[in-house]
This record gives structure tokens, sequence and C-alpha cells, in this order.
């Protein structure tokens, strides 16, 4: 009787489980996803260049997955771990997924690999991928960048011809590969402490302006003529004191924008406004925007570049095509200015970048540089890849070329 209960009690037992398993129906597969295509690209910046990848991750249908996350690395020139999450249309964006910046001075090669995708309830079947990994070979596309020499008319004594100038740019450009000599060509300093307008290094072409002075004989053409047969490349720089920015704009490019060797406008920003602030007045995003729209009005080939100390001085968010400069001054050695400019680069990375040194207050250090000119700028360079320019101050400029 035992023998037989138990026998009941197991049939039992056994239907009640086939009757739980029925109410469940059949278990699904997993959906699958794969690899559709990787499309890679190249970003130039200054000096460097970076790889980006566009992963696109479908299903068994050819449909787009979305948040599913691919994981990989990369190849070449370059090594590091990147991973990125896909949208609504099954794509990882390039800029999720961007290598190392590398020295864009010689042929780089880039290979983005993927190693993973994952997401819940889906399982990634790489013998489906149309494609693992993708390679794209970079050179530069910005050029060599532009090294050579700050001028103003306070800060160099006597004031050298024009051959001296083509001659020291030319030396300073030989020191980095294939640099194009160029100037930071200071056409208009402040009055400071007296009217804070800015004084314009040429005669007026029609009349007065508001906090603008000019003089009486023009101190830049013969220098200009002298760029231009050399093929060298100038910025035209203002200090602007109280002056309208638009207003210097016009009258700059209208006075010199016939030579071919004029690239832009700068402005140094430290004298904007300056009798409202000690080191300039901020320079706002809707400024800048504004001034850069200004410069490009009479040459969309021209620049805009905005120099100061202090990057909190500087427009906050606007890049547009401006090129940043800073001029700091006053290091304690040569591993202080690497910090404070790869930190400038980092600051308006990608944007350009550009710094002015060999200031009196540093002597102290790099005149024991066996080249100074040459040790400061490659050490720069080595570290700020979005670096596009280099200039000696006029200052110490005959102690580097007598």
């Amino acid at each position: 009787m035992k023998k037989f209960v138990g026998i009941m009690l197991t049939a039992m037992l056994a239907v009640g489980v086939l009757g739980v398993l029925g109410t469940v129906g059949p278990v699904s597969a997993q959906q699958t996803m794969h690899v559709a295509s990787i499309d890679m690209f190249i970003q130039t910046l200054g000096s460097g260049t970076k790889a980006q990848a566009e992963v696109t991750v479908h299903d068994a249908n050819g449909v787009g997955v979305a948040d599913a996350t691919v994981y990989g690395h990369w190849e070449g020139t370059t090594s590091d771990s990147d991973s990125g999450v896909t949208d609504a249309n099954g794509i990882v964006e390039r800029w999720s997924l961007q290598s190392d910046t590398v020295k864009n001075w010689s042929w780089t090669t880039f290979t983005f690999v993927v190693d993973d995708i994952t997401k819940t309830g889906w399982t990634y079947d790489p013998e489906a991928n149309v494609e693992t990994s993708d390679s794209i070979g970079g050179e530069p596309a910005l050029g060599p960048i532009r090294a050579g020499l700050r001028s103003s008319r306070y800060g160099i004594s006597p004031f050298p011809d024009p051959t001296w100038w083509v001659n020291s740019a030319e030396d300073m450009a030989s020191r980095f590969t294939e640099a194009t000599p160029g100037y930071i060509w200071i056409v208009g300093d402040i009055d400071e402490g007296v009217t804070e307008d800015c004084m314009l290094n040429f005669p007026s072409p029609d009349g007065t302006y508001e906090h603008v002075q000019f003089s009486d004989t023009d101190q830049n053409e013969a220098y200009l003529d002298a760029f231009d047969a050399a093929g060298h490349e100038v910025w035209l720089q203002v200090e602007s004191g109280d002056a309208d920015m638009n207003t210097l704009i016009d009258l700059v490019l209208n006075q010199y924008g016939q030579h071919p060797s004029v690239i832009g406008f700068g402005v140094d920003a430290e004298w904007y406004k300056s009798s409202q602030e000690t080191y300039g007045v901020p320079v706002t995003d809707v400024e800048a925007e504004a001034w850069e729209s200004a410069v490009k009005s009479h040459s969309a080939n021209y620049t805009l570049y905005l120099k100061h100390f202090r990057d909190s001085n500087l427009p906050p968010n606007y890049r547009g095509d401006i090129v940043f400069i800073d001029d700091s001054q006053a290091f304690k050695g040569l591993g202080n200015v690497v910090e404070e400019f790869t930190n400038w680069g980092s600051h308006f990375d990608p944007a350009l970048v550009e710094f002015q040194f060999g200031y009196t207050r540093d002597k102290k250090w790099w005149s024991k540089l066996s080249d100074p000119p040459g040790d400061i700028g490659n050490a720069i360079l080595s570290n700020v890849p979005n670096t596009s320019g280099l200039y000696w101050v006029d200052f110490t400029a005959y102690d580097i070329w007598p």
C-alpha cells in the first residue's frame, strides 16, 4: 500500500510540474546583433592629428540596435581602449570614439577594432560582422605651424629695418619642421594711464574717431611689402583700450588688407576697455562672435586671434575659427612654461592656440638654454598638439638676433 501511494504521489508531482511548465510556453531565443559598418575620420589640431570612428550596429534583420555598448581599442600610431553607446539608429557617433592625439609632422595610421558589443537580452554575433576593424591614414591637413616674432614700436629700440625682421623670422622658423615665418605685428598700442585711446601707427583715412589716435606717417607699409615678397604671414594686432573694436577692425583691414601677407586681425584682450579693469574686461561669447564676423567680412580667409595670459578673460564657450594666444611670463623655468601652455591648449581644445615667449623676466633661465627659441618651442610642440604658432617677443629679440 505504501508503494502504491508513493507511485501515485510521484505521478501527481510530475503532472503538476508539467502543468506549470505548460503555462509558461516556449522559451524565446535571444536576439543577435553585429557590426554593420565602421566609418573613420581624421581631425587635425594644430601640430597634432587624432582619429574618430563611427560604428553602426544592426540586428539580424538589418535594423539599428539602440542602447548597445560598443567596446573597442585603437591600434597603429596610438593605442588606448574606447567605448560608446548606440543611438536610436544603432550608431555610436564619431565624437564618442576618438583616439589619442599624435604629432602630425609625419604620416600616421589609425585602426579601430571592435572587441565586444553588449546589451541586456541580446547576443553579440561577431561571425555576422560586415567588418570588425577599419583603418585610416592621415597626413597633416593644416600644414606647417607659423614661427617668428612679435613686434611693437615700444618693445625694441632702435626699431629694425625690414630685412632684419625677414631674416630673424626665417631663422626662428628654421628651428621647427616646415614652419612658415610669421609675425604678431602691433599696429595700435594703448595710451596707457592717459586717455586709454588706441594709438594707430598710420594716418587717419578720413577724419576723427572716438578713442582712436593716428600717427602722421605710415609705419607699416614698407615692412608689409617685405613680408609680401618673402611669403611670410602677418597678424595685425591692436591694444584697443576704450576704442570700439569693430571700428578698429575696419580701420586696420581697410588700410592693409591688400597685402597678401596679412592673414587676420588680433586683439590683446589685456587692454580691452582697460579704463574699467586692470587686465581688461573679459570678452564675452557674443563679442567674440561679432568680432570674428567683422574680420571675416573683409575676407573669408582671415582669422581672428584673442590674446591674454588668463583664459578667464577670453570667451567661455564660443570658439568659431578663433586662435587663442597665451603671452604669460615670469616662469620659474621651462617645466613651468610647458605646464602653463599645456593647460592653455587643453582649455581651448579643439581650437588652435599660439604662444609668445622670451620675455625679459624669464631671461635668467632661458639664457642658460643651448637654443632658447628652439628649446622652448619644441617643448611646447611636444606637449600642446593644437599649437599653430610660436613667437619670440621683441623685448629680447636683439639677444637672439643681434
